[in-house]
Protein backbone atom coordinates (compact mmCIF):
# COMPACT_ATOMS: atom_id res chain seq x y z
CA UNK A 1 0.00 0.00 0.00
CA UNK A 2 1.73 3.53 -0.93
CA UNK A 3 0.98 6.58 0.84
CA UNK A 4 1.94 9.90 -0.58
CA UNK A 5 4.49 8.04 -1.91
CA UNK A 6 5.91 5.78 0.82
CA UNK A 7 5.32 2.45 0.61
CA UNK A 8 3.11 1.31 3.91
CA UNK A 9 4.04 -2.46 4.80
CA UNK A 10 1.56 -4.02 7.41
CA UNK A 11 2.88 -7.43 6.93
CA UNK A 12 4.77 -7.28 9.84
CA UNK A 13 2.97 -5.53 12.28
CA UNK A 14 -1.01 -6.52 11.45
CA UNK A 15 -0.30 -9.40 9.43
CA UNK A 16 1.57 -11.12 12.86
CA UNK A 17 -1.21 -9.90 14.64
CA UNK A 18 -4.16 -11.64 11.93
CA UNK A 19 -1.88 -14.81 12.39
CA UNK A 20 -1.68 -14.90 16.27
CA UNK A 21 -5.86 -13.98 16.65
CA UNK A 22 -6.40 -17.12 14.33
CA UNK A 23 -3.98 -19.22 16.04
CA UNK A 24 -5.52 -18.22 19.69
CA UNK A 25 -9.20 -18.73 18.33
CA UNK A 26 -8.01 -22.37 17.82
CA UNK A 27 -6.63 -22.85 20.95
CA UNK A 28 -9.14 -20.97 22.93
CA UNK A 29 -11.62 -24.06 21.45
CA UNK A 30 -9.12 -26.91 22.76
CA UNK A 31 -9.38 -24.78 26.18
CA UNK A 32 -13.04 -24.33 26.29
CA UNK A 33 -13.02 -29.08 25.98
CA UNK A 34 -10.45 -29.01 28.76
CA UNK A 35 -12.63 -26.93 30.66
CA UNK A 36 -15.72 -28.56 30.21
CA UNK A 37 -13.40 -31.86 31.24
CA UNK A 38 -11.89 -30.47 34.31
CA UNK A 39 -15.48 -29.68 35.68
CA UNK A 40 -17.08 -32.58 34.78
CA UNK A 41 -14.08 -35.12 36.12
CA UNK A 42 -12.78 -33.34 38.92
CA UNK A 43 -13.99 -32.81 42.30
CA UNK A 44 -12.41 -29.51 43.49
CA UNK A 45 -12.89 -26.83 46.01
CA UNK A 46 -15.65 -24.23 44.75
CA UNK A 47 -13.15 -21.23 44.47
CA UNK A 48 -10.80 -23.31 42.26
CA UNK A 49 -13.44 -24.36 40.01
CA UNK A 50 -15.06 -20.40 40.16
CA UNK A 51 -11.40 -19.35 39.52
CA UNK A 52 -11.01 -21.75 36.11
CA UNK A 53 -14.29 -20.34 34.95
CA UNK A 54 -13.31 -16.68 35.39
CA UNK A 55 -9.91 -17.36 33.37
CA UNK A 56 -11.90 -18.88 30.95
CA UNK A 57 -14.34 -15.99 30.56
CA UNK A 58 -11.55 -13.31 30.03
CA UNK A 59 -9.73 -15.56 27.75
CA UNK A 60 -13.16 -15.54 25.45
CA UNK A 61 -12.87 -11.83 26.02
CA UNK A 62 -9.82 -11.87 25.11
CA UNK A 63 -10.42 -13.65 21.94
CA UNK A 64 -13.59 -11.57 21.01
CA UNK A 65 -11.07 -8.39 21.77
CA UNK A 66 -8.63 -9.83 19.53
CA UNK A 67 -11.16 -10.03 16.62
CA UNK A 68 -12.37 -6.64 17.25
CA UNK A 69 -8.91 -5.30 16.91
CA UNK A 70 -8.42 -7.05 13.66
CA UNK A 71 -11.85 -6.19 12.47
CA UNK A 72 -10.86 -2.16 13.18
CA UNK A 73 -7.73 -1.72 11.43
CA UNK A 74 -7.75 -4.69 8.72
CA UNK A 75 -11.38 -4.17 7.13
CA UNK A 76 -12.96 -0.83 8.07
CA UNK A 77 -9.88 1.18 7.76
CA UNK A 78 -8.90 -1.39 4.53
CA UNK A 79 -6.72 1.07 2.64
CA UNK A 80 -6.92 3.88 5.19
CA UNK A 81 -3.32 4.71 6.53
CA UNK A 82 -4.60 7.53 8.78
CA UNK A 83 -6.95 5.24 10.19
CA UNK A 84 -3.88 3.67 11.62
CA UNK A 85 -3.18 6.84 14.01
CA UNK A 86 -6.48 6.27 15.91
CA UNK A 87 -7.01 4.57 19.21
CA UNK A 88 -9.61 1.87 19.29
CA UNK A 89 -11.72 1.29 22.54
CA UNK A 90 -10.92 -2.52 22.81
CA UNK A 91 -6.91 -2.27 22.87
CA UNK A 92 -7.87 -0.63 26.00
CA UNK A 93 -9.83 -2.86 27.45
CA UNK A 94 -7.77 -5.19 26.92
CA UNK A 95 -5.12 -4.11 29.03
CA UNK A 96 -7.79 -4.30 31.64
CA UNK A 97 -8.21 -7.74 31.07
CA UNK A 98 -4.92 -8.91 31.40
CA UNK A 99 -4.57 -7.08 34.64
CA UNK A 100 -7.11 -9.08 35.80
CA UNK A 101 -5.50 -12.21 34.90
CA UNK A 102 -2.62 -11.92 36.08
CA UNK A 103 -4.68 -10.80 39.63
CA UNK A 104 -6.21 -14.12 39.38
Amino acid sequence: MSFFGLKLDLGPSFGAYLVGTLVTNVLLGATCVQTYIYLREYEDRLPVKGAVLALLVLELVHAALSMHVVYHYLINNYANPLGLLTDVWSVNVSIMRCVCVVAI
